[in-house]
């Protein structure tokens, strides 16, 4: 059969082949004879054999020419790739390194670009399959809080997709806009040198949760989704259908391949490579689905996440794909190789801070840290973090305040107007801005989250992952940091519509430093240089679809200087509400696996530090070494450490507030108590400055509510899951067992309630705490543990000399006097050393 196949293939060719190609001849042959059974099966059984493989033989011929012609273009995309990074790397000598995390951080910020252009084009999709306009109001009430899919729309898009008309025009609007922008990302990687093929019907992801791949085991499995797939797309090569037997054997190697991360494909021993990016999602799909019903039950068994995750875990991971391959070229780990080795021979240090490499950024980068080594481990230490999130972060929203000096800070480093940009942040929390932003590119940051945490593993799936997102949005956290950085990227659109108007050569040397920094070419701001800006409200703004408008310029170049644009604009909204870098992801991942024991208790070290980490690495850095005469870094870090500090205390009394005392005193009892007033700033300066997880803990000296100052101490350095476990496991349980030992009085019950409470969803969000306590919560608490409120009150009398507007009370609701209101009103003199 490979004599018949090589002498067929080379006639359709015109030429002899060579050996390689010869190489997997027949079965190439093979595969594109059914390839073309399956486009026309009866057709294909009536041809005669010599016919059949004649055409196979063809179309064979014709997939050798086109990987020629690949290799041939990946070539010169290649070299194009070495000859704009490897020199630079070269000429810095002993610096090679800097120049290497400064690409790698610019190709970061072009990922983030990429995102944001394909999430605005599908936004019509993701919005109606998350639309919650169907059900019961406390259905639609929990879908919304949740971040959940509305499963009948979810399915009326399926259904669309697969071109089956249900009379639904939102379900058909959502599903034109994601064919058309999966097409146009699947031809935009192509141009980088891919080779994704398209689908013969319209395409939806199959993120496959190997784990539970793997628990069904191989024939519950196979047994599953044979009943499941259109067995018109499996035949043979000679046109018949596949039996039962031959499908399950073509499925059962498809559950190994899955199960086994495609590692069933290789050869003991076989030295493996790091294969081209370029080559992802070149393989041909397995598994077809017959129905949009057996699609979306096969993701609720065997999935991750349901259609939304689907949806937007498929633009995550080819936007990447898509930034990395146009930034590094097709092989995007053979040329970071290449100019890992070239700074090396130049003398320098691969080290960043002093716990991380640049080879462990550009794995961060590519999100290798992310695939499970265990996908249960994974799942576990996940899930414990969701926890963490959901108990502790009620009320961060009353921190978040800090976010108003980093938003003007941002503001005078960029060079935006003052007033333009306080008049977008009032407006920032109206719909009309939100909707313009959306419209412009300028994609909600809650949304690119629920993104990338499929992609990335942020919160995860699972009911752990609905509370922690349900804790985030109703404590209305996303809100704000949403309106933060729309405001601010709204603003910076504005500005960069001023400044485009200048040629490159004239541009100011500060703004050529900065957008060079962000990976600004003279090329890319030709282009922007001829871009029509749009106005809104008045003012002109610079917006992807100005760029696309541009004449005389290819659609290709257009795009990335989409993608560039965007991802300017979106980093800089970072630093003015602080989200982590790639420095601070790097760290956070520590260079270890998901879904190991030293990866999982890494990442939850780490929880709630990521917030100082990336004031540190986003700020502090631009203060000691950003694009600024020293003078104007002196001024920048100034005016930051101030105002950050004077938000801090800001934060702080805002939390007093919300706990039912008065404000601490900020003047250590106007000067007389010089150690208070250390004390008060010191904590400040911690809050502003994003330590106030630990900063609070040090400052005090012992522990929150009942901890021991050991559970205090432990978590604020080993991070909250282990806190929490060393609390449960310490203070719970074994302090209680030596004191009854030693016959003394144990409160085992009560801090018990007390723990469970620390990790209980709703009661502690801010704006409702106080009235839970009060109603429900304390009562409980003084039956467990009697005298439990005089103590609180006197730790806060002792600490700060904090005073209560409206002190604890045993009388709640569940009591026969009933729950009592406040005592009178804020006293907010105490702030300024008034009785």
């Amino acid at each position: 059969m490979k004599i018949k196949c090589v002498n067929a293939v080379e006639t359709a060719i015109g030429r002899k082949i060579t050996q390689a190609e010869a190489r997997g001849i027949e079965e190439r042959v093979r595969e594109s004879m059914r390839r073309l059974a399956a486009k026309n099966p009866a057709g294909w059984a009536q041809m005669p054999r010599e016919g059949r493989l004649r055409e196979g033989a063809k179309a064979a011929a014709k997939d050798l020419m086109h990987q020629a012609e690949l290799q041939e273009t990946r070539a010169a995309l290649s070299v194009q790739a070495h000859m704009r990074h490897v020199p630079e790397v070269e000429r810095a000598g002993k610096g090679g390194f800097k120049v290497i995390v400064r690409k790698l951080d610019q190709a970061n910020t072009y990922i983030k670009g990429v995102q944001r252009e394909y999430l605005q084009k599908t936004l019509d999709a993701i919005d109606y399959a998350t639309r919650q306009d169907s059900g019961s109001m406390v259905m639609r009430g929990v879908r919304w809080i949740s971040n959940a899919e509305n499963p009948e729309k979810a399915l009326a898009f399926v259904r669309e997709v697969f071109g089956k008309d249900g009379g639904d025009a939102g379900a058909k609007a959502a599903a034109r806009a994601w064919l058309d922008s999966i097409e146009n990302m699947r031809n935009r990687f192509n141009e980088a040198g891919g080779d994704v093929r398209k689908l013969m019907y319209g395409y939806l992801p199959q993120p496959h949760d190997a784990g539970r791949v793997r628990e069904a085991g191989i024939t519950r499995w196979v047994t599953d989704v044979l009943q499941m797939v259109d067995r018109r797309k499996y035949v043979t090569e000679n046109g018949r259908q596949m039996t039962d037997a031959e499908l399950g054997e073509a499925l059962e190697e498809a559950w190994r391949t899955i199960t086994s991360d495609g590692w069933s494909k290789i050869e003991p021993g076989q030295y493996r490579g790091e294969g081209a990016l370029a080559n992802a999602g070149s393989q041909s799909r397995v598994i077809h689905f017959a129905t949009p019903e057996a699609y979306v039950s096969y993701l609720g068994k065997y999935g991750q996440g349901n259609v939304f995750g689907a949806l937007s875990g498929h633009i995550e991971w080819m936007a990447r794909n898509i930034a990395l391959t146009e930034t590094f070229g097709p092989n995007p780990a053979a040329l970071f190789r290449t100019m890992h080795d070239t700074a090396m021979q130049g003398g320098g240090v691969d080290r960043v801070g002093l716990l991380m490499n640049t080879t462990d950024m550009f794995k961060t980068l590519t999100g290798a840290f992310n695939n499970s080594e265990s996908q249960r481990a994974a799942r576990i230490g996940q899930g414990l973090r969701n926890l963490e999130v959901t108990g502790k972060l009620q009320q961060t929203l009353l921190s978040s305040v800090t976010d108003i000096p980093t938003y003007f800070a941002t503001l005078g480093y960029n060079r935006l107007p003052f007033w333009q940009g306080t008049v977008n942040l009032v407006r920032a929390f109206g719909s009309e801005t939100r909707e313009y932003a959306h419209r412009a590119g300028l994609i909600s940051d809650s949304i690119v989250s629920d993104m990338t945490q499929y992609g990335e593993g942020n919160l995860g799936q699972g009911w752990t992952a609905r509370l922690a997102n349900a804790t985030t949005k109703a404590g209305l956290l996303n809100a704000f940091t949403d309106a933060v950085r729309r405001a601010f990227s709204v603003t910076m659109m504005g500005g960069m519509a001023k400044i485009a108007h200048t040629p490159w050569e004239q541009l100011e040397a500060g703004d050529r430093a900065r957008l060079t920094t962000k990976g600004w070419t003279a090329d890319e701001w030709a282009v922007l240089h001829q871009a029509t800006p749009e106005q809104w409200r008045g003012v002109d703004m610079l917006t992807p679809q100005s760029v696309l408008d541009v004449p005389g310029v290819d659609a290709f170049t257009k795009q990335r200087v989409v993608s560039r644009l965007l991802g300017t604009i979106a980093d800089e909204s970072e630093y003015a509400s602080v989200a982590p870098d790639l420095t601070t992801r790097t760290l956070q991942a520590g260079g270890l696996q998901r879904g190991t024991g030293k990866g999982e208790l890494w990442r939850s070290l780490l929880l709630f530090k990521s917030y100082p980490i990336a004031v540190m690495s986003r700020h502090w850095d631009r203060a000691l070494h950003g694009d600024m005469s020293p003078a104007s870094r002196l001024q920048y870090g100034a005016s930051l450490a101030v105002g950050m500090t004077l938000f801090g205390a800001l934060a702080i009394q805002l939390k007093e507030l919300a706990a039912g005392r008065d404000p601490r005193d900020m003047t250590g009892q106007e000067g007389d108590d010089p150690a208070r007033l250390a004390k008060f700033w010191s904590a400040a300066f911690s809050q502003g400055g994003g330590a106030g997880f630990l900063g609070d803990m040090l400052l005090s000296g012992i522990g929150r509510q009942g901890q021991s100052g050991a559970s205090a101490a432990l978590g604020g350095i080993a991070g909250p899951v282990v806190g929490s476990a060393f609390e449960l496991t310490y203070d719970v349980f074994l302090e209680n067992l030596r004191q009854a030992a030693e016959g003394k009085d144990t409160h085992a019950g009560a801090e018990a309630f007390r723990w469970a409470r620390g990790h209980m969803p709703a009661v502690n969000i801010w704006y409702a705490k106080l009235a839970i306590d009060q109603a429900v919560l304390n009562d409980m608490q003084e039956f467990l543990s009697p005298g439990y409120l005089d103590r609180v009150r006197n730790r806060a009398e002792q600490q700060w000399g904090s005073t209560y507007w409206w002190a604890p009370q045993p009388t709640g609701m569940l009591s026969s006097e009933g729950m009592q209101g406040p005592d009178r009103a804020p006293d907010l003199s105490a702030a300024f050393g008034g009785e």
